[in-house]
């Protein structure tokens, strides 16, 4: 039997050990054992020649250095041989035994294919001299972490999906790192009774930035007890026996200076309820911004006259929770005095003129300008312009229009002539008939 390859035949890819019979005959059932490199395709295609004992298994390319042009059949020959910057792009679907490592600064295109790990813990393992690394358009799954971050990196996943217990987990040695997720789905699910998150963080001063096309899935699987967050910065501790377990007060105490972006369609219930400082975040649209909460301690203020006091507490300055001097979470911290204001003075009531408005009795507050009804400033008038009182209105609804009868009792002047002409000829007449009646008495 023998293996041959798709075009650099020069270049060994997997052993291939026949196990037959001395007497074996073309009938006679041939054993191939195939010892596959980590990150090559287990499936192969098996062609029987002309010779029955002549048989050739050939194996498909499994990843190009976009960048040489070199092909590979397994990934991690092909990251291997990658240099600096160099671009490895996936050709196959592949289920590896052992994570894939990157320990360089490389890009990583999956081209739309996926990598299985069947490795008790990791997909891939970000590690060594990785400082600078790009994931894209690649499906991860693994039992336990899908990517798993051992160095301090620059990490940036793109167009993609990890699937896992958690799908990214920042080891303490990957201290200062910053992780950037766009348009890609974090899907972690919780296979056990036990407290974890899609996000697992566990070294200081981590930044990882979510954008709002991306999706972070929690799920708990179907007849487990355990809670998914998705995100929790947890620690592991060692029991008397050598195992691992979680331990929740570790977690507790664990001090990790880190910054998270999350989608604003996360549930961010679950990131409230593991005790972190969630809030909008006004620098990427869509997003909240996940971390520790900064927790300052807020003196008492006194009350004033438009504002209640308050109580001494404690505040977050990142979400604005609000804290009692315990620890404990507070909705309110209004101080139960009433306010109180402080000049209020007295404007006496005026009486309206024909030439100046007047106004009712009131108060005004020097300090905050509200006005109010009684000396106490109890009573609030909303409506400042009620207390005026407009100015007289003169009554002129006697002074008739007389101009009519003017016109009609006083003629024109020629009118006048003729009635004096008439009235004196009138007494001239009189005067005459009483003469006349005169001169006839003395007859």
């Amino acid at each position: 039997v023998s293996a041959t390859t798709e075009g650099n035949a020069s270049q060994t890819i997997v052993d291939l050990n026949t196990k037959t019979d001395d007497n074996s005959n073309s009938d006679t059932e041939t054993n191939i054992d195939v010892n596959v490199e980590q990150g090559a395709v287990l499936e192969g295609e098996l062609v029987r020649g002309n010779d029955e004992n002549d048989t050739t298994l050939t194996l498909p390319y499994v990843a190009e250095n976009t960048t040489t042009g070199e092909k590979y059949y397994s990934l991690a020959e092909a990251v291997n041989a990658a240099s600096e910057n160099d671009t490895v792009k996936l050709l196959n679907s592949i289920v590896v035994a052992e994570p894939v490592v990157i320990n360089k600064n490389i890009t990583l295109d999956g081209n739309g294919l996926s990598i299985t790990s069947t490795d008790a813990k990791y997909g891939m393992w970000v590690k060594g001299d990785a400082s600078k690394v790009t994931l894209k358009n690649v499906e991860i799954t693994a039992k336990y972490y899908a990517l798993n971050v051992n160095s301090t990196v620059d990490l940036t996943i793109e167009n993609s999906k990890l699937n896992g217990w958690a799908a990214i987990y920042m080891f303490n040695s990957s201290t200062g790192s910053t992780v950037t997720v766009k348009s890609s789905v974090l899907n972690g699910v919780n296979n056990y009774n036990e407290v974890f998150g899609t996000i697992a963080l566990q070294a200081e001063n981590l930044t990882v930035i979510i954008d709002g096309d991306s999706t972070v899935i929690t799920k708990v699987a179907e007849g487990k007890t355990g809670t998914q967050y998705a995100l929790v910065c947890n620690a592991y501790d060692t029991d008397a026996n050598g195992n691992m377990f979680f331990n929740m007060e570790l977690w507790n105490k664990v001090v990790a200076t880190y910054k998270t972006v999350f989608p604003a369609t996360v549930d961010t219930k679950t990131l409230i309820d593991g005790g972190y400082c969630v809030y909008e975040n006004k620098e990427l649209a869509g997003t909240v911004v996940v971390g520790e909460h900064n927790i300052i301690d807020v003196t008492a203020t006194d009350a004033t006259c438009d504002k209640a006091g308050t109580i001494a507490h404690k505040e977050c300055t990142g979400c604005g929770t609000y804290y009692d001097a315990s620890g404990k979470v507070i909705t309110d911290i209004t101080d139960s005095a009433k306010p109180a204001h402080c000049d209020l003075k007295k404007v006496d009531a005026k009486a309206a003129t024909y030439t100046e408005d007047g106004n009712i009795e009131y108060y005004v507050c020097n300090s905050c300008g509200k006005y109010y009804s009684d000396a106490n400033g109890k009573v609030e008038i909303t409506d400042k312009k009620s207390v005026v009182i407009d100015k007289l209105v003169e009554d002129t609804s006697k002074d008739e229009d007389t101009s009519k009868d003017e016109d009609i009792s006083s003629p024109n002047t020629g009118d006048v002539t003729l009635v004096i002409v008439a009235l004196a000829f009138v007494s001239a007449v009189a005067a005459g008939a009483i003469l006349s009646i005169r001169k006839k008495g003395n007859c």
